[in-house]
């Protein structure tokens, strides 16, 4: 499932596995439209910073667009080859792209022209699934992230600035990211590929099996150097989603544990 909030967060988009996609009004806390042009899974969703304009990607590989004041007459946008994975849109809006490809090691991102939907560039680099697409504040870097990596793109040129690489001692898979409120520290949430085991015993103390979960972790990076700068446990199991929010240098962090934590990142 996806979400997106529109503008002022009074509209909430969300995208599903039924294929449907709805808007909710979050003042009446109510179901306010929904459309089922998507032929398969969706899989991402984003909104304009002025909540005018929302897109819904699947599965299959189609973009749907619509206004937000019209949500009833979507319209495709555009269709890449292989699933949608993540969309964005500048924060300016002028500029939307996407996340996704056919298969791992072919994953692509589609860099549109918002308004008349024409391919301003295709970018490639990514060894793995682009899992996420994203924007600085100021809208002149974009990041893309795969498990391994991220890329930081300049938006004038379209050129690749940096890198962010696991470093060679660690293992994890990284799986959310995150500019912060600063433009020398990226923030990244992963989770671990090292398994804890817990033991399954029945009434009788007797062990059935093991489960086995893997730490979730938020890092944070140096963009001057490039490296990572620190590395902390925020779950007992694997880390889902993050959010960061500029204004209040909070960030927020779900995982796989059922927990949900808000993390200050402002220095004590």
């Amino acid at each position: 499932m996806c979400f997106a909030f529109a503008g002022n967060a009074r509209l909430l988009v969300s995208g599903a596995f039924d294929k449907e996609v709805k808007t909710w009004d979050c003042g009446e806390l109510r179901l306010a439209a929904a459309h089922t042009c998507h032929q398969n899974a969706v899989t991402a969703v984003a909104c304009d910073a002025e909540g005018a304009r929302a897109v819904s990607g699947d599965k299959d590989g189609s973009v749907f667009s619509w206004t937000t004041g019209d949500f009833r007459s979507p319209v495709l946008f555009a269709a890449i080859d292989g699933r949608v994975n993540s969309l964005a849109f500048s924060p300016g809006g002028h500029v939307l792209t996407c996340g996704g490809g056919i298969e791992r090691q072919l994953s692509k991102v589609h860099v549109w022209d918002s308004e008349s939907g024409s391919l301003i560039r295709m970018l490639a680099g990514h060894s793995d699934w682009v899992l996420w697409v994203g924007f600085s504040t100021d809208g002149t870097i974009m990041g893309t992230g795969s498990y391994g990596e991220t890329c930081l793109w300049d938006t004038e040129s379209w050129e690749l600035l940096q890198v962010l690489r696991r470093p060679d001692t660690e293992r994890f898979s990284t799986i959310a990211f995150s500019f912060s409120s600063g433009k020398e520290v990226f923030i990244t949430g992963a989770w671990s590929h090292e398994d804890v085991r817990h033991e399954v015993r029945d009434t009788s103390g007797n062990i059935l099996g093991w489960n086995v979960t893997h730490k979730g972790l938020v890092q944070f990076w140096d963009l001057t150097s490039g490296t990572m700068s620190d590395c902390i446990e925020a779950h007992t199991n694997s880390l889902c989603c993050l959010a960061y929010d500029q204004k209040e240098d909070l960030l927020a962090t779900g995982g796989a544990d059922g927990v949900v934590k808000i993390w200050s990142t402002k220095p004590r």
